[in-house]
């Protein structure tokens, strides 16, 4: 009974301090985030989730951060591409980033890397991110290849420049089939709709990168799939890729043996 108190004034708190960033009351605030952003979620993953979007500043209504199903069942808190944009901004130490692109003599993109500086350290970090490793058969990889892989070498960027352990939405999405595998007459078929939180369409040759769902061969993907459910699973918190398997990792502990070696 006492637990249940507390769970309530902790509830209450939380959703008056989000509530007074909005000017929105708190019984109205919790009754739209369920119903939206926050929906499918207990009254303790709302708890979760409203003290992650608290502390951070993230804006539930624009995406900022959202519920995501987790492995084994429940949420977990997901940090959209706006929302580590902001996140990022609003660090005292934060000063700028630089991205530079590799590219084939075709001009076909290899490689983004992200170099973030911080005015507390002498030496920036740089992270570099691989398109032929974070490919995915989905309309928005396959419509702005750029533009997803910058997103992703940003947002790998600023986990090792901040120690920002959230998820972001690729590695929700590579741990939990969002766009669940059909298998139709012995092979698989992939769903391409696009992401929620990046429903935007290219405008007309805006990104000028050739279409790069070749990166993956077809015949390649459909073995894959069906000895796997997914083609490829990594972990939430470090981000490393494990190749095909039937579900990712929430924590590096999940992956590592007792001597702290990846298994």
């Amino acid at each position: 009974m006492k637990s249940e108190l507390q769970e309530t004034e902790q509830q209450a708190s939380v959703l008056v301090q989000l509530g007074e960033q909005y000017s929105v009351a708190p019984n109205k605030l919790l009754k739209t985030l369920k119903e939206t952003a926050f929906k499918g979620a207990t009254d303790s993953q709302m708890i979760a989730l409203c003290i992650v979007a608290s502390e951070y500043r993230l804006n539930p209504f624009t995406k900022e951060i959202y519920a995501y199903p987790a492995k084994g069942g429940g949420i977990v808190p997901v940090i959209g591409v706006d929302g580590w944009y902001g996140l990022v901004n609003s660090q005292p130490h934060y000063d700028g980033c630089v991205f530079k692109e590799d590219r084939t003599a075709e001009g076909k993109l290899v490689s983004t890397t992200c170099t973030i500086y911080r005015k507390d350290r002498s030496h920036p970090t740089e992270i570099t991110e691989w398109l032929e490793e974070n490919f995915r058969n989905t309309d928005p990889w396959k419509n702005q290849p750029v533009r997803m892989n910058r997103h992703r070498a940003f947002i790998q960027c600023a986990r090792v420049a901040f120690s920002i352990s959230l998820s972001d939405p690729e590695d929700a999405e590579r741990t939990v089939d969002y766009n669940s595998m059909k298998r139709t007459s012995g092979s698989a078929e992939v769903s391409t709709t696009a992401h929620p939180w990046d429903e935007e369409q290219p405008p007309n040759g805006d990104q000028g990168e050739p279409d790069t769902a070749d990166s993956i061969p077809a015949h390649e993907t459909e073995e894959v799939a069906t000895s796997f459910k997914f083609v490829n699973v990594s972990c939430s918190q470090c981000g490393q890729d494990f190749g095909p398997g039937n579900e990712g990792f929430s924590h590096c502990a999940d992956h590592q043996s007792p001597e702290g070696e990846a298994v």
